[in-house]
């Protein structure tokens, strides 16, 4: 039987933390081993979670790519050209220039206020995901 990469590094973070980490004396060497067993054990919850995630960060840009569009006809030039640039990208993170462009346009106007309300969610939701590894 094969286990999977994550559960791989699973069991040798528990043995790194149960066994090895306990049995040194040296108080240096001892954290470094708790340490390694922290990262592994990230690593692990990293590809346990990352098809989901990836399937989930997916399918949240492609409804706020559709949601943007809509809203944002019409608009400043440079926000549809940072939109532009967003709607060729296929994750989260291309949002930094376009979420500059709404603020500048400026939090008063309507459009600019109502695409910042549908974006601030879709971050949440990438945070949420980036948590869930780290914990």
């Amino acid at each position: 039987m094969t286990l999977p990469p994550s559960d791989i590094l699973r069991r040798l973070a528990d043995t790194i933390r149960n066994d090895i980490g306990p049995a040194v004396s040296d108080e240096y060497t001892r954290t470094q081993a708790f340490m390694a067993s922290v990262i592994l054990t990230k690593l692990s919850k990293q590809l346990d979670l990352e098809l989901a995630h990836r399937l989930a960060e997916e399918a949240d840009v492609r409804e706020l790519k559709i949601q943007l569009q809509t809203l944002l006809k019409g608009s400043p030039s440079l926000v549809q050209n940072c939109l532009d640039d967003f709607l060729q990208q296929d994750q989260i993170m291309p949002l930094t220039s376009l979420l500059t462009e709404l603020h500048e346009w400026g939090v008063h106007n309507s459009k600019a206020s109502d695409a910042l309300k549908l974006i601030r969610p879709v971050l949440r939701a990438d945070i949420d995901r980036r948590m869930e590894i780290a914990t």
